[in-house]
């Protein structure tokens, strides 16, 4: 199965950027491009993300899974100061473990992101990837398009339009 595999930014609708990472083609009909969207947390979101607070709150679920799905943990009454004691040091553990980075967003694809981000002088502290793979319609639109080449190919290419190797070529410049 052909691929071909690249870091395109094709456009921006609000705060999320889009991206095309690969063009394929199957043989058999399937054919297509994947990608993903992302967008930059701003310092101010960070901040907000980093209280203890808010990390709690997102591993409530999580902590309480640990006691079979007992959610009587926070409650001071029944739990005890024994129990909130042990979850504040699961939290404190998370985060010296997985950062609040991980924590709070999905970091994926934040190399190839980051380096555009920074090209583009956004100010942003991470970024949160909120969704990714078949992502492009031939009739989707931006706000703000990047590459308008590389939008005519994806657009073309999901759209049944242009050979695998013409998209590959107009979108990332080559062919693996």
């Amino acid at each position: 199965m052909p691929r071909t595999n690249g870091c395109k930014l094709i456009g921006r609708d609000g705060d999320t950027y889009y991206f095309v990472d690969s063009v394929f083609d199957h043989g058999d009909g399937f054919r297509g491009c994947t990608g993903f969207a992302i967008r930059p947390v701003c310092p101010g979101e960070w901040e907000w993300a980093s209280e203890f607070e808010n990390v709690a709150e997102r591993l409530e679920d999580v902590y309480a899974e640990m006691y079979g799905g007992d959610d009587r943990w926070y409650d001071p009454d029944s739990a005890g100061d024994a129990r909130e004691k042990d979850f504040e040091r699961f939290v404190n553990d998370a985060i010296q473990y997985d950062g609040i980075g991980h924590l709070m967003f999905d970091e994926s694809y934040c190399c190839e992101a980051g380096s555009v981000f920074d090209k583009l002088g956004l100010e942003y502290e991470t970024t949160d990837c909120i969704g990714c793979g078949r992502m492009f319609k031939a009739d989707s639109d931006y706000e703000e398009l990047f590459d308008l080449n590389a939008w005519i190919g994806v657009r073309s290419f999901e759209g049944g339009i242009g050979s695998y190797e013409w998209a590959a070529k107009t979108i990332f410049g080559k062919v693996d």
